[in-house]
């Protein structure tokens, strides 16, 4: 059986009011310069590293923490998360790989992706 008309123009108005009030929020950038990653699995446990050591925790409002690693061939490899948000927020372990895993795993040559609150580079 077939949705009313009526119903179907309240559930579009609906969703649309619903995505215009919570856009997404998402900015990615691959960089073009800079070494190639061949082997991603360093970078992957460095970031990985970093994140249990001293990238997550408490972030003040407009606070970055860095870390670096030495990485195969002399390669050196740097990671940076920054707290957009105007509050004190709090990153996980999880989250902070999860976040810079997508930028060695989704970019040839690392990236910067920004969230609602987070920006990992």
């Amino acid at each position: 059986m077939p949705f009313p008309t009526s119903i179907l123009t309240l559930l579009t108005a609906t969703l649309t009011l619903g995505l215009s009030l919570f856009p997404t929020f998402v900015s990615a950038t691959c960089f073009n310069t800079g070494a190639y990653w061949d082997d991603k699995e360093p970078a992957l446990q460095a970031a990985a590293s970093a994140c249990d050591g001293h990238l997550h925790g408490v972030y003040l409002a407009g606070e970055s923490k860095r870390a670096c690693a030495n990485g195969t061939d002399g390669k050196k490899i740097e990671f940076n998360i920054f707290n957009m948000a105007s509050e004190i927020r709090k990153l996980g372990p999880t989250e902070c790989r999860d976040g810079l895993a997508r930028e060695v795993v989704g970019c040839e040559r690392g990236g910067k992706t920004s969230y609602i609150y987070w920006e990992f580079t």
